[in-house]
């Protein structure tokens, strides 16, 4: 037990050291902002450390590794609800085989009809838009030994603003390594690798005049091309374990369980930032949790909780979290699940 108290200290310290060291920031030099914006309100409560849990259908969006072990089928939705009529929501389900786990996740983004404006008419023209992204994915994970597990996710990712599209394809790669030093589970993840995307529609198609000075040419039909722009690539280390029952057994308990979780991660368009989680369950029936985000712009505490349910064959999740941003205030975020 002192080991691993020993050795999560160790961690842990590492992990702040390294969030308060890095402060280069690539801000605004990446696309597809909403692949950033976490799901399942567990994991939101817990701070976002939550790339080594596992057996979870939330697992499709953090890390893919960790839908490896679920038997039978999985089902997750979540729906949260952000500032300027933005809303995020994820479906996922994963269909445990004979040799690994099958999953398919959708999350989207979008937001609330907004008015066209233009220089002639500032007060708007009666003509609406709406600005959304989406992300379709495939993802197979298996145990690859009795202590890794691996997984990876193909997806399209399309983002759209007034008429203009734009389309890319990345992966997702994950891995999940049970230490076997009391309950002690490494874990990392590198998602949204792929292509660069770049804005096309009919409203950058125009006539253009080649010779001003030249009345007898014709104008040409030509596009304005916007800048391509690459993914928000993420790179998360993370671990996890049970202090109290559950898997670590460090203080066996059949009654209660208490899970301490760490992560850190390297965006493309951000500095390295941290993520501290801390969950409480009771017999197996009902959470509480807490977290905190580190070096993040606004994002600070977070606190949720959770019911588990049973019935028959069914087992049915029902969980909340509460997010503080600082001065933009704090929102909600509400997730359900089912395996059976």
């Amino acid at each position: 037990m002192k080991r691993v108290i020993l050795t999560m200290t160790l961690i842990l310290g590492l992990f702040w050291n390294l969030a308060q060291a890095q402060e280069m920031s690539r801000v605004a030099t990446a696309s597809a902002q909403f692949l950033k914006f976490g799901v399942g309100a567990r994991a939101l409560a817990l701070g976002s450390a939550y790339v080594a849990f596992e057996n979870d259908p939330f697992s499709l969006y953090w890390n893919p590794a960790g839908i490896a072990s679920i038997q039978g089928t999985a089902v997750a939705v979540s729906r949260s609800n952000y500032y300027g009529g933005i809303s995020h929501n994820f479906f996922g389900t994963v269909l445990g085989l004979a040799e690994g786990a099958l999953g398919l996740s959708v999350t989207y983004m979008g937001t609330n009809e907004i008015e066209v404006t233009t220089l002639s008419s500032p007060d708007g023209t009666g003509t609406y838009y709406d600005v959304s992204g989406m992300s379709v994915g495939l993802t197979y994970a298996r145990n690859i030994t009795n202590v890794l597990k691996m997984g990876i996710t193909a997806k399209l990712v399309r983002e759209r603003i007034y008429r203009e599209t734009a389309n890319a394809l990345a992966v997702d790669f994950g891995s999940i390594i049970n230490t076997g030093l009391g309950g002690v589970k490494l874990a990392m993840s590198l998602t949204n690798l792929g292509q660069s995307m770049q804005l096309r529609g009919p409203d950058l198609r125009v006539s253009h005049d080649r010779y001003p000075n030249n009345p007898a040419e014709a104008n040409v039909k030509a596009d304005l091309f916007t800048d391509k722009w690459p993914l928000p690539m993420v790179y998360t280390i993370g671990i996890r374990t049970d202090i109290v029952g559950g898997d670590g057994m460090n203080i066996p308990s059949q009654v209660h369980r208490l899970t301490v979780a760490f992560s850190a991660n390297d965006a493309w368009d951000a500095v390295l930032r941290a993520n501290y989680g801390l969950e409480y369950e009771w017999r197996n029936l009902f959470s509480i949790r807490a977290g905190f985000m580190q070096k993040y712009d606004t994002a600070r505490f977070t606190l949720g909780g959770g019911v588990r349910y049973q019935l028959g064959r069914t087992t049915m999740l029902l969980d909340y979290a509460y997010v503080n941003y600082s001065y933009l205030g704090s929102t909600n975020h509400f997730s359900l699940e089912f395996h059976y």
